[in-house]
């Protein structure tokens, strides 16, 4: 599990080669819990990831993630769905002449609000941030 975790980070950080040009954005949530935000990744480097991921996984393989309880490929294969779902309505969206606010007032993340509207993000900061992205 720990080498499929390293995987994930590697992955990640090998979309972004050129770190002189990431720029990071802390916001403090809490008195210890802060997100980082900013130009250096998006979405696609995301959904690029998780592919890599995928590819080396099955439905039944245990994935530990870095946050929320244990979880196994079919919900990765889930979580791949949503992202590409989110990103590709956004991006309809912004082709379409969408403002940031009219991105966000159409609400592509509702059908999956229900589950996952709960967590650290809400559903229209993570709209921003898919729409940000994909400039």
């Amino acid at each position: 599990m720990i080498s499929l975790v390293l995987q994930i980070l590697t992955c990640s950080l090998s979309f972004a080669r050129d770190f002189s040009k990431v720029e990071i954005k802390t916001v403090k949530l809490t008195e210890s819990l802060y997100v980082l935000f900013g130009p250096g990744g998006s979405v696609a480097g995301v959904i690029k990831a998780v592919e890599t991921v995928l590819r080396k996984t099955s439905k039944d393989t245990r994935i530990i993630p870095g946050h929320g309880p244990l979880s196994d490929g079919a919900e990765l294969m889930a979580y791949h769905a949503m992202l590409k779902t989110i990103r590709d309505q956004v991006r309809t969206l912004k082709q379409g002449g969408a403002t940031l606010a009219e991105v966000i007032a159409a609400k592509p993340t509702a059908a999956f609000d229900e589950k996952l509207g709960g967590g650290l993000i809400k559903p229209d900061k993570f709209a921003e941030i898919v729409c940000q992205s994909l400039k």
